[in-house]
């Protein structure tokens, strides 16, 4: 078996990672700054943003929640935000009691508020 030496795999790896980030720019940016713009009004009018995920999403979706009430780069007020996926016992008790289909549909309602988003 002929392999690559790691180095060789590096390059490789960084080549295929700077295509992708070309194509992640090229065409999402209009939605990721519509996105950016939502969560800024929704923040600015009092709202909180809620953040939900599945399995290592679900992670990501708890990071950028602690991010936003902690700090990010500088220090600052909280913002409203919270991670759906952080409660276990929320979790099991509605993936238990109705299906895991209804998880992040059901525990959004809880903390659902209504409010037009731009």
């Amino acid at each position: 078996m002929d392999r690559q030496p790691a180095s060789a795999q590096l390059i490789e790896a960084s080549s295929q990672l700077q295509g992708l980030l070309t194509s992640v720019c090229k065409n999402c940016s209009l939605p990721l700054d519509k996105a950016i713009t939502s969560c800024c009004a929704a923040l600015k009018n009092g709202n909180k943003i809620l953040f939900f995920g599945n399995g290592g999403s679900a992670t990501q979706a708890q990071h950028l929640a602690a991010e936003l009430i902690n700090r990010f780069l500088i220090n600052r007020r909280p913002m409203a935000a919270l991670a759906l996926t952080s409660d276990s016992a929320v979790t099991t008790s509605i993936s238990n009691d109705f299906s895991f289909s209804k998880l992040f549909t059901r525990n959004s309602k809880a903390w659902e508020r209504v409010a037009t988003l731009p």
